[in-house]
């Protein structure tokens, strides 16, 4: 990807589970065992209950429903750099989730090298003869996004590209993994999502180099 900058920024990995009430998850092994010392418990009002868990010094967030948990990495350093440690600690000291699928998300910031911006950028390398297509709609073409599945329903990748706004060179790229696979034991879950971290980003890496 043509760029003069690419910058870090979230991280986030989702674990999809069967349904457990949030309400009678255990808040005090959750307090001895990990870094999250703010939590938020909403009702099952909201939908169907929410476990809000964070520490803002360390910019990490976590929240639980019925059968998704969010773990988000808000530091801005290198991705391989990032430990899941507050993650790992969170799983184990909770009851053990029925995992049917995980998700991996790196999100970063780009600059682009096109004069007319990173709406143009995409635009220009992503729409096929956007000359001709702005021609049969009479009008110009100033930005675009682009979102490409790659590989299969239950095993695939989401790319995302972004402008920021019209007029701006900057724009997101987003990397989603996303894998169905049952998975009920607690070091199983850690092992896999760990190997798939490290393979994910390289080949994200690997991607953002090939892209035009």
């Amino acid at each position: 990807m043509k760029a003069t900058e690419i910058r870090p920024k979230t991280f986030h990995a989702v674990l999809l589970y069967d349904p457990v009430t949030v309400g009678t998850i255990p808040l005090d092994p959750i307090k001895a065992s990990t870094a999250f010392k703010m939590m938020t418990l909403l009702p099952d009002e909201v939908m169907g209950g929410v476990l809000v868990l964070a520490n803002e010094s360390a910019k990490l967030k976590v929240t639980i429903q019925s059968n998704r948990l969010e773990y988000i990495d808000e530091n801005e350093n290198d991705f391989i750099n990032r430990k899941l440690d507050e993650l790992w600690k969170l799983v184990r000291a909770i009851p053990t989730f029925q995992v049917k699928s995980y998700g991996i998300n790196f999100i970063l910031r780009v600059t682009s090298q096109h004069d007319g911006g990173a709406g143009k950028f995409v635009a220009d390398n992503y729409i096929k003869d956007s000359a001709q297509l702005e021609k049969d709609l009479q009008q110009p073409i100033i930005s675009a996004s682009v979102r490409l599945f790659l590989g299969t329903p239950e095993y695939h990748r989401d790319l995302r590209i972004t402008p920021t706004d019209l007029s701006s060179k900057e724009l997101v790229f987003q990397y989603h993994l996303h894998r169905e696979i049952p998975i009920a034991d607690t070091e199983k879950l850690v092992r896999t999502i760990e190997d798939s971290v490290a393979t994910s980003w390289a080949e994200c890496e690997e991607w953002i180099n090939k892209l035009p």
